[in-house]
């Protein structure tokens, strides 16, 4: 079972984090990334009463585990009792691989967590494999947490999946590694931060428009995706492009209702957020459903070399 990654230790709510609008300057007291860094560290500290302070009155959570079904908790006091349940079932601690991605003019955060679970039965004590989740904070004008997207991996997970679901083949899904996936740590650099910010537009933009055809300007040959949804993943750039082909839905494409993207670099590492959602209406009927989804990527030289993925469809 790998190890807490090294990113474990409370960020200076001082510290140059600001990345959604490319600029590089000091979080003042108040601002988006003060409450982030805030919001982080509670979480860390598992102290729920620094976090219900930071929540705004009417705020929503999004939770899915695995593929569902989705629940979404409303009001403060009952976000707040969901919070209080969430810390007390992470047994073993969690700990950051990725944290403080902010996008200013967006109004929201990123977080990637990983979390160890210790299961008793009898006389036996067994430690769980590391279990992801992945946090979307969106806020107000207060500033205060006005919504929440909580994305993790479902609880049945194994040590080992023997058929990736992107793909259906036999293969063993790919693994993720917090230790390696986090780091290294890089000096701040705006241009750079820029760079990773424009690397994930287009990542997500590829799948929105499912042009196979631009992938290779955007994925790495050598690309990883881990689908954290169901515990499969696929390996290849020609993966990708197979899987994009495949989803093409044919003569009868839904409509789009509304749909929506937000993303962010970290400022010292190559790694990038997206938060996405769309509503469609079937061809067939009038029914709406919601699809939405985070990811983490790694990033090199302008192409995505590794994404960690949710998605869910309600």
């Amino acid at each position: 079972t790998p190890s807490h990654p090294p990113l474990s230790t409370s960020r200076s709510s001082s510290s140059n984090i600001r990345t959604g609008n490319m600029t590089s300057s000091v979080a003042q007291t108040n601002s988006i990334a003060d409450i982030a860094v805030k919001w982080d560290n509670a979480y860390r500290n598992k102290d729920v009463d620094s976090l219900s302070a930071l929540l705004a009155p009417d705020v929503v959570v999004h939770y899915a585990e695995g593929m569902g079904p989705e629940d979404k908790i409303e009001s403060e006091p009952a976000v707040k009792s969901f919070l209080a349940k969430r810390l007390e079932s992470v047994t073993g601690g969690e700990c950051r691989v990725l944290a403080d991605a902010i996008n200013d003019d967006k109004r929201c955060s990123f977080s990637f967590w990983v979390g160890t679970g210790i299961k008793a039965t009898g006389v036996e004590t067994k430690t769980l494999p590391p279990k992801f989740s992945m946090w979307h904070v969106e806020f107000d004008e207060s500033p205060r947490v006005k919504a929440i997207w909580l994305m993790t991996q479902p609880s049945d997970r194994g040590e080992e999946v023997t058929e990736c679901p992107m793909t259906k083949d036999t293969a063993k899904a790919p693994k993720l590694d917090p230790n390696a996936f986090h780091g290294p740590i890089l000096p701040e650099d705006k241009a750079r931060s820029a760079a990773l910010y424009e690397a994930a537009k287009k990542y997500g933009e590829l799948w929105w428009t499912m042009d196979a055809s631009r992938v290779p300007d955007h994925v790495a040959e050598d690309m990883v995706v881990y689908d954290l949804s169901t515990n499969g993943g696929m390996v290849g750039r020609d993966k990708i492009v197979e899987v994009m082909e495949g989803m093409k839905g044919g003569d009868k494409e839904p409509t789009i209702v509304s749909q929506g993207a937000h993303f962010a670099a970290c400022t010292d590492q190559d790694k990038a957020f997206l938060w996405w959602h769309v509503v469609a209406r079937s061809a067939d009927s009038d029914v709406e459903k919601l699809k939405f989804g985070l990811s983490a990527m790694k990033i090199r030289d302008g192409k995505v070399t590794e994404a960690a993925n949710y998605h869910l469809e309600r």
